[in-house]
């Protein structure tokens, strides 16, 4: 999977495809499937398939596919507007979170991608047979327009659109191709609030889930702990008024949990009050819950976004998994020990003797956020909350 695809769409076709939700369907004398509200996936006798869903908060989405063998996919969230229409064998697909308005349009054997999120409006058409569009606007000021038969056109820092390259990947000369082929657009107001880092538990003994270690590899042999530290973030509650007083200090570290095949296993929201400490075990306190209890744990990734609480304290309270996590905060700071078995490289030795054990401390490395990549996050995590029946969801360890 290319880097524009995992990085747009994988979240969201992960969301959508496994929401199951009540509606109505309409038929038609042409056989035309029309999908509106709260949908699950339908489908007719022509091989037409059809998905609308909203999730609580979502304003709306609707879809509608006719013959034949066409597939429209809508998805809203978090006040999210998306309408996907589908003919004659074509694909739409559009996705909206945070007021985005994503429309996607697609006929003839084409497929058609619409993902908007904070306000942005994308906007994907496609006509000609055989071809792919996909648009991608990713802030308040973004607006990506893709259409095969005219130019693309890109407005805003983080707006992409492909059209037409047949896999959703960049393609030379497109004018919008390059905002979304390598750098990183930051998020807005979310300088210093994006940490992450590692763990490795046990892969000198088990094998991860993406295929690595096993006995007599080198790897992790132990718990690994996370420690988060509020440096003491003041800023006002309300920033109209210049008054100190007025923030408590609190910020809720938002910490996501991966197993190293990129399936985000658990998550969870922590307050810390200013100069606190927070101490978790990764065994116990973020792994020991996941989403998909067949997948393993031993290894993976950790992410860690600072929040301001709902409502400040003492105590606070971190706003749920199915608001957005809004407005960022900088201000924590995170470190996670690694013990690890390395294995010797003197010819001869052999387990245990041809291992070193030791422990390493490791600081969380500060990322930088893009929009695509902040809606992956609360897109999944919500997800997770609505439909994991109490799977997923760590636990804050001990601190405050």
């Amino acid at each position: 999977m290319d880097y524009f695809t995992n990085r747009l769409f994988r979240p969201a076709l992960f969301a959508f495809s496994i929401l199951l939700c009540l509606g109505s369907l309409v038929r038609t004398a042409d056989a035309q499937v029309v999908c509106t509200g709260n949908q699950g996936p339908l489908s007719d006798i022509s091989g037409d398939t059809c998905t609308s869903s909203t999730t609580p908060g979502g304003t709306s989405a609707s879809a509608s596919a006719s013959p034949s063998n066409s597939t429209a996919t809508s998805t809203s969230t978090t006040l999210g507007t998306t309408t996907s229409t589908a003919s004659n064998g074509g694909t739409a697909t559009s996705t909206a979170t945070l007021s985005g308005t994503a429309t996607s349009t697609a006929s003839d054997h084409d497929v058609a991608k619409a993902v908007a999120t904070l306000s942005g409006t994308a906007t994907a058409t496609a006509a000609n047979p055989g071809s792919v569009v996909c648009a991608f606007a990713g802030s308040a000021t973004s607006t990506a327009t893709g259409n095969d038969t005219a130019g693309p056109t890109c407005v805003g820092p983080d707006s992409v659109v492909v059209s037409p390259a047949g896999n959703c990947g960049t393609v030379a000369g497109s004018p919008c191709a390059e905002a979304g082929a390598g750098e990183i657009t930051e998020l807005s107001g979310s300088e210093g609030s994006y940490l992450l880092s590692y763990y490795d538990v046990s892969t000198a003994y088990d094998k991860s889930q993406g295929g690595y270690g096993g006995a007599g590899h080198s790897g992790g042999t132990g718990d690994a702990l996370l420690r988060i530290v509020n440096a003491g973030n003041f800023e006002p509650v309300d920033e109209t008024v210049d008054d100190l007083a007025l923030g408590s200090g609190d910020v809720c570290a938002n910490i996501y949990v991966f197993n190293d095949v990129q399936e985000m296993q658990e998550c969870c929201q922590c307050d810390l009050s200013a100069n606190s400490l927070r101490t978790l075990s990764v065994i116990n306190d973020l792994t020991s819950n996941p989403l998909i209890t067949a997948e393993s744990t031993e290894a993976g990734v950790i992410k860690i976004l600072g929040v301001r609480p709902a409502s400040q304290g003492p105590p606070s309270v971190c706003k749920p998994s199915t608001t957005a996590p809004l407005p960022l905060e900088e201000g924590l700071h995170a470190w996670i020990n690694h013990t690890e078995s390395m294995a010797s490289n003197q010819a001869g030795f052999k387990p245990p003797f041809g291992f070193i054990t030791s422990t390493s401390v490791d600081e969380f490395a500060p990322s930088r956020l893009d929009a695509g990549e902040f809606e992956s996050l609360f897109t999944q995590c919500e997800f997770i909350n609505l439909h994991g029946s109490g799977h997923g969801i760590c636990t804050c360890g001990f601190g405050d």
